[in-house]
């Protein structure tokens, strides 16, 4: 069912200097792009950002306003995605997670993950 294999960004809490760590580590994820009926569901102005949903075993983080910690990002098609919505669907024998992403500008993308899928 999660066939391919992408790279998930987690991110720790900062240290004394504020420098923010984080793991890269390969997760099985089924990808896709929107359909109309979501894509007609977001505000105006989101609309135009390039999202993509997943279905997959591993819980995705979306940022947390109490600790400050950044929401996970997602490694695909060439390009970092922030979780932007994480919904377990634990009521069915194949319980999973549906995430949301959305695409980092071109000036936030950081660099390419070290670990390969």
């Amino acid at each position: 069912m999660f066939k391919s294999t992408y790279i998930l960004r987690r991110f720790g809490e900062p240290d004394s200097s504020g420098y923010r760590s984080y793991t890269d580590r390969p997760v099985r994820l089924n990808v896709q792009s929107l359909n109309a009926k979501e894509l007609e569901a977001l505000p105006e102005g989101e609309r135009s950002s390039r999202r993509v949903k997943s279905f997959g075993k591993d819980e995705a983080h979306t940022v947390s306003q109490r600790t400050g910690i950044p929401a996970d990002l997602l490694y695909c098609f060439g390009e970092w995605y922030e979780c932007e919505q994480a919904s377990l669907w634990a009521h069915t024998p194949l319980a999973h997670w549906e995430c949301q992403w959305v695409v980092l500008p071109e000036g936030q993308q950081p660099d390419p993950p070290e670990v390969r899928t």
